[in-house]
């Protein structure tokens, strides 16, 4: 047998030995391995007892009309559904296979003529390219800018090796 501790494989046969429900060719094999592997006795040990906990619960008796109650929530539910409803209302029009053909044909030429390039109108070319002028004080003050960034950036890194002295 191989271990779905070490395997990675689901612990179904390890579950079913527990609930008792394996022939007893297997049952001996089972019985070998899990006296051999602890993690895989821990498993079937809390299989047990989850049965047991299983057997011994009492469930409440179904209370009278319990099953018309069910389903009259289940009809209000499906009343108040969106998909529902498109469904009631589309059911009778689209069982006929030329609506929704026309609408397919509707929606494509619709597409078509939206996204149709303009015929007959030839682009023009740019006639002249704009250059922008750039201020002698603007690039001054972009200069300081980038100075005062600078500074910044090597203040934090002080900060960061001053923490970190700190810290040792």
């Amino acid at each position: 047998m191989r271990c779905p501790s070490t395997t990675g494989e689901d612990y179904g046969g390890l579950a079913d030995y527990a609930a008792g429900r394996l022939s007893r060719r297997l049952v001996s094999v089972f019985d070998a391995h899990v006296s051999e592997c602890g993690t895989c006795r821990v498993f079937v040990e809390s299989q047990k007892k989850l049965w047991n906990v299983l057997d011994e619960w009492d469930a409440d008796p179904v209370s009278f009309g319990f099953d018309r109650m069910l389903y009259a929530r289940i009809d209000q539910v499906k009343e108040r559904s969106p998909l529902r409803r498109l469904a009631v209302f589309t059911s009778g029009w689209v069982s006929n296979p030329a609506i929704p053909l026309v609408a397919t044909l509707a929606l494509l030429i619709a597409g078509f003529l939206a996204y149709r390039p303009a015929r007959g109108v030839p682009e023009e070319a740019p006639k002249s390219v704009v250059v922008p002028v750039v201020d002698p004080f603007e690039v001054d003050q972009l200069n300081r800018v980038m100075e005062d960034l600078q500074l910044l950036h090597q203040l934090d890194e002080v900060k960061d090796e001053a923490a970190a002295s700190s810290a040792m």
